[in-house]
């Protein structure tokens, strides 16, 4: 479980949510429903007598080393969140909300579940009559995941990772109850039912995989074919090109005219789409918390490049800052990339021997270590 929701964390910022808030908590609540459905039931007239004499039930029947193994799940989950969670929530500004009528989240739940989810129903009811543990875990972990996956709008929609997650994890919970359909009962029509229901959530899932990949394919069909009018993303032979980047232009231009190696110095918070379009690479692009966590040099060379476009910046403080940009690889040619509305004084530029290689349309792209 500990290796789970580190791995969870360290690998993408929603696998980590999904571990560090889901896992733990389903696994604790699996554990203490089975210890509670072992309790004889107590007949007192005060809510008072009840909790008290339920939480000695609860001392009585789990074991020390049992809650010391709980006790260690909860440090350490609280740790991964302070240590990760917090600072990579921080890092990227994750904004969000509740919405219990969210149309696009409950659609994408059905799309999603229709073909198992009375089987998942069925196991949990099996979970806990039979106060299988492991069924519980991954029942309530699914439960919990779909429920945030429901009720929360997460930036880009990206709640819909929840869903993914928690795909795995309903598959685990039905497939004994699928498997003792089809061979643990001894009735010879209940065997091919559950064969039968085997097939068809087989197909039923092939299909609706198969639907998903086809539409996908159709979308970029059309854009290609200018049928769609859209602003994201999209191909020109195996360049991409957007319809909203500013910088489109002097980006097709670095491609096209500066070797692979080269470094591009531009506005930090203007770089999300550089090296995606131009397949050159930033001096410090966007703050991505898990990539950059463990690279003493970011933040410096993200405050050079803050000082160096503020207005209030001098001309000297900005020659200083050329100079210690110029120490970084002198092999890789370094282009500087000023916004239009971030340009500073023509005489500044002059001064600072700063050749224009490429005018654009919302940018100008200039040579700080360029031969060609």
């Amino acid at each position: 479980m500990l290796i789970a929701i580190a791995g969870g964390v360290e690998f993408n910022l929603g696998t980590g949510i999904f571990s560090v808030t889901v896992l733990p908590a389903a696994m604790i609540g699996a554990y203490l429903v089975c210890e509670l459905l072992t309790i004889r039931p107590l007949r007192f007239n005060f809510l008072v007598a009840r909790i008290s004499v339920g939480y000695r039930a609860i001392r009585e029947h789990i074991a020390k080393t049992e809650l010391l193994w709980l006790g260690i799940l909860g440090i350490a989950t609280a740790f991964l969140m302070g240590k990760y969670y917090v600072g990579a929530t921080a890092s990227y500004q994750i904004t969000g909300s509740f919405s219990l009528t969210s149309q696009r989240n409950l659609q994408s739940l059905l799309s999603t579940y229709y073909p198992i989810f009375p089987f998942f129903v069925v196991a949990l009811i099996y979970a806990v009559k039979s106060r299988n543990r492991a069924m519980l875990f991954t029942g309530l972990a699914a439960v919990l995941g779909c429920g945030i996956s429901y009720v929360a709008v997460l930036r880009g929609n990206n709640q819909y990772k929840f869903i993914h997650l928690s795909s795995f994890l309903i598959c685990l919970t039905i497939i004994p109850i699928i498997h003792n359909l089809s061979y643990r009962i001894q009735n010879p029509t209940y065997q091919r039912l559950g064969k039968g229901v085997a097939g068809i959530l087989l197909v039923l899932t092939l299909l609706n995989v198969s639907y998903a990949g086809a539409t996908r394919i159709k979308e970029a069909l059309d854009l290609n074919a200018g049928l769609v009018n859209t602003h994201q993303i999209t191909y020109d032979g195996r360049y991409l090109v957007s319809g909203i980047e500013p910088y489109q232009d002097v980006y097709e231009w670095l491609r096209e005219s500066t070797p692979a190696r080269t470094v591009v110095v531009m506005p930090v918070a203007h770089s999300s789409r550089l090296a995606m379009i131009s397949a050159r690479l930033p001096y410090a692009g966007a703050d991505r918390y898990i990539f950059v966590k463990r690279v003493p040099e970011y933040p410096v060379r993200v405050n050079q490049i803050e000082t160096f476009f503020a207005p209030e910046t001098s001309f000297d403080d900005r020659r200083q800052i050329i100079a210690e940009l110029l120490e970084f690889d002198p092999t890789r040619p370094m282009i500087l990339l000023i916004p239009h509305d971030m340009m500073m004084p023509s005489d500044q530029l002059t001064a600072l021997n700063l050749p224009l290689l490429f005018r654009g349309e919302k940018g100008d792209a200039f040579g700080l270590r360029f031969d060609g």
